[in-house]
């Protein structure tokens, strides 16, 4: 009996030995599947009691699992940024859909193959090289990373600018188990910062034309300034007013005279524009630039710097004939002041109310003779004819105002 029951006792124990080992091994099969990344895997039933319960265990926590990857992969795809997930290899394991619009596609490389993504510093200009990258410092330094400001080229070739992040994953011995690494499009952004900078720039290179000439109209319109002092300063207002006024020098050319900045120096890199008269040219604006620059509408100069040149030409241009015709004012009224006083002839200049503006000194002469009246500025002039010949003084005085020339004798 003893002999049967150890024999009896021996085939039960194979046989529940069988049953252990079967669903044991089945869980070591299922553990592997969701090892290898498959989460739709579950530990089927079995007639084992034990086997039944540490399966429906571990469904639930594998249950769980999934649902809180769900959950993961959920607030990462909503995110409104690039997401990438790197295991402790620095492989790219995960990207959100973020991601693939901000390089319009995704590519799932190891660090060896980084050099893939095609990216430059926006600061240097310098091309970002494979270990460059905030996920590859992240997994090989084990640094954070932040805001690596670089211009990408997607993978359809367009360009934008990015603000590239990285997080390195540690475990609980500090060891680099993955990383997370975060891309932010600015690429709108920074385009609206470069075009209110442009703006700015555009805006303040237009008050210093508008201040020059404010400047040059002041100076060409003070009567007190002749000609030569109008050009004289002029070379030291024109620079300031272009864009580049450390290597702006001027010349002037007006008839035989050539003025200059103090630091002149001529160049290839020339505007200019004539000074124009009703007879001819007469000069000419010559600015230079003592340096290359780059180009713009007209050589180095702005479109705008041609309308200032030509403005500049004009205002010199009218204060030249506006001189000239001052001059010429000036010597008829000296000629004519020299025949008044120089004539035989008393003459007076009289207003429309009969008011005395002007008189020669033979007119006051010969009044003082006639009677010893004095003849003063502003006098009535009346009071001086004789009373029978106020009526056709009158008369003549109207039609000369009439622009009728009279001439008559009178007393």
């Amino acid at each position: 009996y003893i002999i049967m029951a150890l024999v009896i006792g021996t085939l039960f124990a194979i046989f529940i030995a069988d049953r252990l080992s079967r669903g044991l091994y089945r869980l070591i099969l299922t553990a592997d599947k969701i090892r290898k990344g498959d989460r739709n895997t579950r530990v089927e039933p079995f007639r084992s009691i034990e086997i039944s319960k540490l399966g429906m265990a571990f469904n639930q926590m594998l249950d769980e699992i999934s649902a809180n990857e769900k959950l993961l992969q959920m607030v990462l795809e909503n995110m409104p940024v690039g997401v990438w997930l790197l295991n402790e290899k620095g492989d790219i394991i995960s990207a959100n859909s973020a991601s693939e619009k901000i390089w319009s596609g995704l590519k799932f490389v190891g660090l060896k193959d980084f050099g893939q993504f095609k990216g430059w510093f926006t600061d240097t200009g310098k091309i970002v090289e494979p270990d460059q990258w905030g996920g590859a410092i992240a997994i090989l330094k084990g640094e954070t990373v932040l805001n690596q400001e670089i211009e990408i080229e997607c993978f359809d070739k367009t360009r934008k600018i990015i603000l590239n992040s990285a997080i390195p994953l540690k475990g609980d011995n500090g060891s680099i188990i993955g990383a997370i690494a975060i891309n932010v499009d600015i690429t709108d952004k920074k385009l609206i910062e470069k075009n209110l900078y442009k703006s700015n720039y555009e805006m303040g290179e237009r008050v210093k034309e508008l201040r020059c000439l404010y400047k040059m109209s002041e100076l060409a319109n003070d009567p007190e300034k002749t000609m030569e002092d109008i050009l004289e300063e002029s070379i030291d207002i024109i620079p300031l007013s272009y864009q580049y006024p450390d290597i702006t020098c001027v010349r002037i050319t007006f008839h035989e005279h050539i003025y200059k900045s103090k630091t002149f120096k001529e160049s290839v890199w020339k505007q200019e524009a004539n000074i124009a008269a009703s007879a001819g040219n007469i000069g000419q604006v010559q600015v230079f630039y003592t340096e290359q620059r780059p180009q713009e509408q007209e050589g180095p100069f702005l479109k705008e710097e041609r309308l200032l040149i030509n403005s500049i030409a004009d205002i010199l241009s009218n204060s030249a004939e506006r001189k000239k015709a001052e001059g010429a004012l000036r010597d008829q009224a000296e000629t004519f002041e020299a025949i008044i006083e120089n004539t035989s002839d008393s003459v007076l200049l009289i207003s429309p109310d009969f008011k005395l503006l002007r008189f020669n000194k033979t007119a006051e002469e010969r009044l003082l003779q006639r009677g010893g009246e004095k003849i003063f500025i502003g006098a009535d002039f009346r009071k001086f004819l004789y009373p029978d010949a106020k009526e056709i003084f009158h008369i003549m005085f109207n039609d000369s105002l009439r622009g009728k020339f009279c001439d008559r004798e009178i007393q």
